[in-house]
């Protein structure tokens, strides 16, 4: 006669992991997690303060050389009004800007057409009011006169050797000042 064989208990094949292995490898996971997670938090919270630091200590190199170069510091405010015959200003703005561009023409008439005087280009003529404070002064006057480039983002160039005009375009071979930092651009828009 056949013999029947039975599996033993002992032979039996599992084919996947028990609910006390998961829940055991999830508490091992907790664990590590818990380990890990603030290691990590305070590595990335160090990066972004050497980080910091590093972006103030080149703020404050560039406010030396803006001293150094013009012998004054960057203006807090200015306001400057863009009229047919040149720029104008406030004595008070007119003074900062004498300050550090002490040969700048506040009134320069354009030679070819006097009445028709578009400061900074934009179509406008004789319209339009600058004023600048704070945190603005402090990227005009490091950063120089704002540029778009061809994606559209702005980036700062500087000003003008021509101790004339420093906010105009470079003339006559004339090389710039600056800029004494170098704004990221995703700060300027």
């Amino acid at each position: 006669m056949h013999a029947q064989k039975t599996d033993s208990p002992i032979h039996s094949r599992r084919s996947g992991f028990t609910l006390v292995e998961i829940m055991v490898v999830v508490v091992i996971i907790g664990i590590l997690a818990s380990i890990l997670v603030p290691v990590l938090g305070g590595i990335i919270r160090r990066t972004n303060e050497v980080a910091v630091k590093v972006e103030i200590n080149s703020l404050e190199s560039a406010i030396s050389d803006f001293k150094a170069k013009f012998g004054c510091h960057p203006p807090d405010y200015i306001k400057l009004y863009e009229t047919q015959q040149g720029w104008v200003g406030d004595a008070a703005s007119r003074a900062k800007i004498a300050r550090i561009w002490p040969r700048f023409r506040f009134f320069s008439p354009n030679p070819s057409n006097p009445l028709k005087w578009d400061v900074n280009g934009d179509g406008n003529f004789g319209s339009d009011t600058f004023t600048l404070s704070g945190a603005e002064c402090l990227v005009f006057f490091l950063g120089g006169m704002p540029k778009r480039d061809v994606s559209g983002g702005i980036f700062m160039t500087g000003f003008s050797k021509n101790p004339s005009n420093p906010f105009g375009p470079r003339t006559g071979g004339a090389t710039r000042d600056g800029p004494f930092f170098e704004f990221p651009s995703s700060r300027l828009d």
